[in-house]
């Protein structure tokens, strides 16, 4: 038996839609902010789409637990003139379980037992970039586990976190000019794609659908008081 939970910061066919996700075997949910978990003192989950990052825990007991963060976003350097060339660090890691982190052409798996990253230290594998110019990738973040009789299972997978602190990772990313150079101290955000406000008309179209819908009801509804 699962008990899971998820959020949308949006949903619609016109507007860009954030979902993070946990599950943990019968064990209780909660939502604070930007941040979802599960579990007790035998499973845990957690995941936040703001602060990047998904785990999943599972102690001995035939426990499963799985978390994941997945939509679109929007990257944006800013302070400069010109452009120059970024790269993400994306870190996936499992121990009896399996892992995974995507940034738009990037990716990254961890399965069984064993741990990958993505964080380019020179130029080479980075993706260009305009200042103040935006752009939109596709981030996903996935963390699966189980556990057994006598052995538990723990997965993770974020943007960035300690395993690049010692290459010069800002904040999830790393950041070079046009020439190739490392840059450091860059000012940039990270965050959900922007919505999209749907047309007046849009609105306009509903409305009278809506009228139409209620009217019909009144008059079937009428119909059989007579």
């Amino acid at each position: 038996m699962f008990k899971s939970l998820f959020f949308l910061l949006a949903l619609g066919p016109a507007s860009a839609a954030i979902m993070a996700t946990v599950d943990c075997s019968a064990s209780p949910t909660s939502f604070s902010g930007n941040f979802v978990e599960c579990g007790d003192n035998a499973v845990r989950a957690e995941a936040s789409p703001y602060q990047a990052f998904v785990d999943a825990n599972a102690y001995p007991g035939f426990n499963s637990a799985y978390a994941t963060v997945s939509g679109i976003y929007e990257f944006t350097v800013t302070g400069g003139t010109g452009g120059g060339f970024f790269a993400p660090c994306i870190v996936a890691q499992a121990a009896r379980g399996s892992a995974s982190a995507l940034f738009g052409p990037f990716g990254v798996n961890a399965a069984g037992a064993g741990g990958g990253g993505y964080c380019p230290l020179t130029v080479a594998g980075t993706i260009p970039f305009t200042y103040d110019v935006p752009q939109v990738f596709q981030f996903d973040l996935e963390a699966s586990t189980s556990s057994g009789a006598f052995f538990g299972g723990t997965a993770e997978a974020d943007l960035g976190g300690l395993l690049f602190a010692g290459v010069g990772a800002q904040s999830g990313f790393v950041f070079y000019d046009a020439n190739g150079n490392r840059l450091s101290n860059v000012d940039f955000n990270f965050n959900p794609a922007e919505l999209t406000t749907p047309e007046p008309a849009t609105f306009a179209c509903s409305a009278l659908l809506l009228s139409i819908l209620i009217q019909a009801k009144r008059k079937r509804a009428n119909q059989r008081l007579v």
